[in-house]
């Protein structure tokens, strides 16, 4: 039995990058590798989401807290001409600045450029050492790990949405301030994301005389 892991291709426009994680699936060759990866790929590449913040200018992988992986690496960086049909592989510096002239008007208006998974193939296990050179090189990628809702579904939120959040601060901050001390301090004017916002909503229609206090 060998050890295999899968590479995942992930685009906006013409612009792509190969992300895998640090999920490791044994199998006898090759073709025996395809076909676990084909049940696998979904399972996994549904838990992340490769995206570049204009702000701090990198890449990031946000990640929901999952079974399969605990990591994930950007490996590659490429762009692909539609009209030649070929890929050319960039340094990470020389593509974060053809991303900043390329969607220059985009960013403009947004925080963040997400990239999707679009297609799949399998590697042999990398070495533990090139791992690490992935990692020191780009730095941890677990920025995010975000809740399940009552149906033990992932949340789908966006990055910046996690870090407006008043509630989502409150939860991870090491503050005494109890759920009834914030509402008090700051119900007049702050921002929620959608789970949150759910959550107040359900609650504000248990208990009589109270409105959701969110402001966008």
């Amino acid at each position: 039995m060998e050890d295999f892991y899968i590479t995942f291709t992930c685009n906006e426009g013409a612009f792509v990058i190969s992300v895998f994680t640090d999920h490791i699936f044994q199998a006898k060759d090759v073709k025996s590798a395809m076909k676990i990866a084909e049940n696998l790929e979904t399972r996994i590449s549904k838990f992340f989401t490769p995206y570049y913040d204009k702000h701090k200018k990198d890449f990031f992988i946000q990640i929901t807290e999952n079974e399969y992986f605990k990591r994930a690496y950007i490996s590659k960086f490429e762009t692909y001409d539609f009209s030649l049909h070929n890929d050319t592989e960039h340094t990470k510096e020389k593509f974060i600045n053809l991303i900043g002239e390329h969607y220059k008007s985009y960013l403009k208006t947004n925080d963040v450029l997400t990239f999707e998974t679009i297609a799949y193939g399998i590697e042999k296990q990398e070495p533990l050492e090139q791992m690490e050179q992935i990692e020191d090189e780009y730095g941890p990628t677990l920025p995010y790990v975000f809740e399940e809702d009552e149906h033990g579904n992932p949340l789908e939120k966006g990055a910046n949405e996690m870090e407006k959040c008043a509630l989502c601060k409150w939860e991870n901050s090491e503050t005494d301030e109890t759920l009834d001390e914030f509402f008090k301090n700051k119900i007049k004017d702050f921002y929620l994301c959608d789970y949150h916002e759910n959550e107040l909503n359900a609650f504000c229609e248990e208990v009589k005389g109270w409105q959701s206090p969110k402001t966008k």
